[in-house]
């Protein structure tokens, strides 16, 4: 029984530790018509019910960026406050593993425009230094356990987290 022991040990320490790496960000510039940044914009993602999660506040080049997002669906809503741009209607995405990269287009006039595509692979490599989803992580551990009694489990639970293999689909 003190051999399982250890092993729930081992296992429970690096879900502990890897579990803030299966978050994923959202980041992305939101612009005018003219393409020209659009700062002090505050970028809301919200659960599908509409409950505010987290919201950010675009800086001078418009960039903005959400951390620790689980993988899951949200809708994304603009705040344009006193900068003339028109609030619009949340729309809808799936955040995967990997993060999300959403841009927004603004205007006066007309309601903003989303434009979504999953996050790049080198945005994952700050969070994931070896590349691996979950299903490829179990598999590697499950050699390391058998071949190295388990040391490669706990290093890499330690070292980082899981990249996804998913892609983004929004919707309004």
């Amino acid at each position: 029984m003190k051999k399982y022991g250890i092993w729930a040990s081992v296992v429970t320490v690096m879900l502990l530790v890897a579990w803030p790496a299966l978050a994923a960000n959202v980041s992305g510039v939101v612009t005018d018509a003219a393409g020209k940044p659009a700062a002090g914009i505050k970028v809301m993602a919200q659960s599908t019910a509409g409950k505010t999660i987290q919201s950010a506040v675009c800086g001078t080049h418009g960039e903005y960026e959400l951390t620790g997002l689980p993988s899951a669906d949200y809708h994304f809503a603009l705040d344009p406050g006193s900068a003339g741009f028109k609030k619009g209607e949340p729309v809808g995405a799936f955040v995967p593993e990997k993060g999300l990269t959403l841009n927004w287009v603004v205007s006066a006039s007309t309601d903003p425009i989303a434009y979504a595509q999953p996050a790049l692979d080198a945005q994952v490599a700050a969070g994931d230094p070896f590349g691996l989803t979950m299903g490829e992580f179990i598999g590697v551990s499950a050699l390391a356990m058998a071949g190295a009694g388990g040391v490669a489990v706990g290093a890499y639970g330690a070292a980082g987290g899981f990249g996804g293999g998913q892609t983004a689909s929004p919707s309004k």
